[in-house]
């Protein structure tokens, strides 16, 4: 009798651990079968085309004016001398300049948005956006052109496509025609009207984040408008609401504890994101969050701080309903503040971000390796 009982302890025994195995082994099955957190696919930054070793990049940079080493440098367009510093067209001096105390183009631009009644005054902008030949056209660089002439021109406009060594300095980038430079961003010829906030709004007074542009005789394409939003605060409310897209230039002011700006992005782009510092050779740095995960850092010195990121469909399908969330943090480098960062000094900055739109992901671009992409982990 006891030899029974022992057995049928056992046999229970046996049994109980077979259920909690057999139950492991569906916890483990179900944990890999969850969905991966959406990322992006690749990144690049200033602190990883900084100095780069361009022997180990391919398409390898060899035909460029000068010697391409030369353009990698802290004393190339990359620097703070360059197109992307204080001193460049970007900066407080630029035509999309911020209220800084010294700004004449500021106070000639904006106040009392006297810059768009001169053009319509002057009739400059009649018709531009719905012409066959305007600057967004099959004929301008977001043409075929960009696919087909620019990789051959040489081996610097070659690397200004997505993820490209000089992408920053090509179309895509904060200089091109989606930024604030171009057709649809506060100076240009869109014939808008601008509210208090910086934002685009109709003549029946309705905000408008997008507009239809000629492409050619049978199709047009619907570009984001690019605004210059008035202050951060309201940048953050467009953030809570879920309205802040890829498309915009903000100015503020930052200290060493930082500045977070929460985007949404809702179609395939490469997504291009510069700090101007209003000082001259002021560096800042920056961070990257896709669904609150951190994907790069860029603190690079004698550089303007950029990074662009890759995000693909795949990477959209998995995020689901409403897109990625993009997420930048900006702070100002210590080392700019010395012993003044101990009170929390701060540092004047215009961030502009640039998304490519899913329309120029219409044919693949160049595929770039080197040690200035790193993967999304």
């Amino acid at each position: 009798m006891i030899n029974s009982s022992c057995w049928l302890v056992a046999v229970l025994l046996m049994l109980c651990l077979v259920s909690t195995a057999t139950c492991a082994i569906a916890l483990a099955g179900n944990k890999r079968a969850a969905p991966s957190t959406a990322m992006c696919t690749r990144y690049t930054s200033a602190s990883l085309v900084g100095d780069v070793d361009l022997s180990k990049v391919t398409p390898k940079p060899v035909n460029c004016p000068l010697g391409c080493n030369l353009y990698t440098v802290s004393g190339s367009a990359l620097g703070y001398n360059g197109p992307l510093g204080a001193l460049g067209p970007l900066g407080p001096l630029g035509p999309v300049s911020t209220g800084t105390p010294y700004n004449v183009p500021d106070n000639f631009v904006w106040y009392g948005n006297n810059f768009n009644t001169y053009l319509k005054e002057m009739n400059a902008c009649d018709k531009l956006l719905s012409h066959p030949q305007n600057p967004l056209s099959s004929a301008g660089p977001m043409g075929d052109a960009f696919f087909d002439v620019m990789p051959k021109i040489n081996d610097f406009t070659k690397h200004m496509m997505g993820m490209g060594v000089w992408t920053v300095l090509g179309p895509l980038g904060p200089l091109g025609p989606l930024g604030a430079l171009g057709p649809l961003g506060p100076v240009g010829c869109h014939m808008l009207d601008v509210d208090k906030d910086g934002q685009f709004v109709s003549k029946k007074g309705e905000v408008l984040r997008t507009t239809s542009v000629v492409y050619n005789s049978s199709l047009t394409v619907n570009w984001p408008l690019f605004e210059r939003y008035k202050s951060r605060e309201f940048v953050d409310k467009l953030s809570k609401k879920g309205l802040l897209d890829t498309s915009f230039m903000v100015s503020a002011s930052v200290d060493i504890t930082g500045h977070a700006y929460d985007m949404v992005v809702t179609e395939p782009q490469y997504v291009t994101v510069t700090v101007i510092p209003t000082l001259w050779a002021k560096n800042f740095f920056l961070e990257a969050f896709i669904n609150g995960k951190s994907v790069m850092k860029s603190e690079k010195l004698l550089f303007t701080p950029w990074f662009q990121v890759h995000i693909s469909g795949a990477d959209l399908q998995n995020a689901g309903p409403g897109g990625a969330k993009l997420k930048v943090v900006i702070k100002t480098d210590p080392l700019d503040c010395g012993m003044m960062s101990v009170f929390g000094c701060t540092m004047d900055y215009t961030m502009h971000v640039v998304g490519s739109t899913s329309f120029m992901m219409r044919k693949p671009h160049l595929s770039y390796t080197g040690p200035h992409i790193k993967q999304c982990e």
